[in-house]
């Protein structure tokens, strides 16, 4: 599912127009209200969040805050009406995508495509129940990551790593998550050229 938290409803629905094809979109107007889909337990592929929400000129920033914390490798796009530096240096902290109202249809391809790239991953990691920390694990290892880039930002050991590709590998029955990471972004390609 594809949130989108977007106070106005006329750019609500215009941003539901460019995700819809490829997406399931839940649209919610304030920062409360994606806490309780989030809280409810919707998986999420992507979010597009307006900077400015009811609870406040920087709930917007906030709730992206509290998605980066929950879901590190979430996609999110982080919208305005106002082009600030502020605004755009903190959306590039928070690793978000920032967009700029009126928001065109080629202003949001790449972010699409940044989701999309993700999607066999994430829906591998539903299919078997994997961790946060194994989905993590294995959406890095499908972008080409070094092991040694990752232990570094997650603050992990080598041993750690191990046990977390152990766990994918039985969970899913891989040999390993490099030819499960290669294998699903292989059927992933073949089903989208057919």
């Amino acid at each position: 599912m594809l949130l989108i938290v977007e106070d106005e409803p006329q750019v609500a629905r215009v941003l539901a127009r460019f995700f819809e094809a490829r997406f399931p979109v839940a649209i919610v107007g304030s920062a409360r209200e994606a806490q309780l889909l989030i809280e409810a337990g919707t998986s999420l592929v992507g979010a597009v969040v307006d900077a400015g929400l009811p609870e406040g000129q920087s709930a917007g920033l906030e709730l992206t805050r509290e998605l980066r914390v929950s879901m590190p490798d979430l996609p999110i796009a982080l919208i305005s009406g106002r082009v600030d530096r502020d605004l755009i240096n903190s959306a590039g902290r928070l690793s978000a995508t920032p967009l700029c109202k009126p928001i065109e249809k080629a202003d949001v391809e790449v972010f699409i495509d940044r989701i999309e790239a993700r999607a066999p991953i994430t829906a591998l990691a539903e299919k078997y129940d994997l961790t946060q920390r194994e989905t993590e694990l294995l959406h890095f290892i499908a972008e080409g990551g070094d092991v040694a880039d990752f232990l570094t930002a997650k603050g992990i050991t080598r041993s750690t790593f191990n046990t977390h590709a152990a766990s994918i590998c039985r969970k899913t029955g891989a040999r390993t998550v490099t030819k499960l990471a290669l294998t699903a972004l292989g059927d992933a390609a073949r089903r989208h050229h057919r």
